[in-house]
């Protein structure tokens, strides 16, 4: 007699923990190497974990079925190409901006879970959904800055948001034509690791990339903790609707700021901003998962 699993929305709250988790990482591990390398050893780590593991959990059958497409092209979408355009919109408007657009992608998951699968998104979990995004926002602004770039450059962080938007209606029906949340993690990311692969070497450093031990560690680190994550949404969408989940998911800027206060001193200042992003994130985060 197998356990039962935890429910979907304690999934998806761990999912949001580990998110965060990794990304505490990017910022002492971006000291030891350049961004482009940072997401490919990061990948490469997730991926090898799943190949490591993969005759406890594979069967030959399971390549055959119509899902792994599904679960391919998420990983195009994430974590590869997102990276990208919100590194692309860090480097026009700053992290600033850039963050603060790309809260946006809850409100997309909602739209393409109501459109491509039918879920239903009441009134509640809608206004959930919009506390979270605007107090995402909170947590990401820093103050008014001269606009020194040109308008153009906001379909970065909107095209990342967008594209992260729409990889979980993906994902949610890749689950749903077969329910194993670890062929869904291996296919991801072994075509993200391929991916982000070609592109550190196509943008490498003049000198080659830096492969020192802390870099190695970091963002290694930072892979793992990745990886749990998604392993944790893919399994909660077995039993969860998007609607439901993407906005408890997205509570991860939460974690990673308490997580860089308690153990980064210095890098994170828990002011007013930070308190009135919270307090409008965890009662959103609250609402959705109540009102199912």
């Amino acid at each position: 007699m197998t356990a039962a699993l935890p429910s979907a929305p304690l999934l998806a709250l761990l999912s949001a923990f580990f998110f965060g988790l990794s990304t505490v990482a990017v910022q002492p591990g971006l000291r030891y190497t350049d961004s482009a390398t940072g997401t490919a050893i990061s990948t490469g780590a997730g991926a090898l974990a799943f190949w490591v593991t993969a005759p406890l959990y594979l069967e030959p059958a399971h390549w055959h079925s119509p899902a792994v497409p599904w679960f391919l092209l998420g990983g195009m979408f994430r974590p590869f190409l997102t990276v990208n355009l919100l590194y692309a919109g860090a480097r026009l408007m700053g992290p600033t901006i850039t963050g603060t657009v790309a809260s946006s992608s809850p409100l997309f998951s909602a739209a393409f879970a109501v459109l491509i699968l039918g879920e239903r998104l009441p009134l509640p979990v809608g206004l959930g959904t919009v506390a979270v995004v605007v107090g995402l926002m909170a947590l990401s602004w820093r103050g008014q800055a001269e606009r020194r770039w040109p308008l153009r450059a906001l379909l970065f962080p909107f095209g990342a948001a967008l594209l992260r938007g729409i990889v979980h209606p993906i994902n949610k029906h890749g689950i749903g034509l077969l329910p194993n949340p670890f062929v869904a993690g291996l296919s991801a990311y072994t075509v993200s690791f391929a991916l982000t692969v070609v592109n550190a070497w196509w943008w490498r450093p003049p000198g080659g990339p830096r492969l020192g031990w802390r870099a190695l560690a970091w963002f290694s680190g930072m892979g793992l903790s990745s990886t749990t994550a998604n392993l944790l949404l893919f399994t909660a969408f077995r039993t969860g609707d998007v609607v439901h989940l993407v906005p408890i998911v997205a509570s991860a800027p939460v974690f990673t700021m308490l997580l860089s206060w308690l153990f980064l001193r210095g890098e994170e200042q828990l002011g007013p901003r930070v308190v009135a992003g919270v307090f409008l994130v965890v009662p959103g985060v609250i609402l959705v998962n109540l009102y199912r």
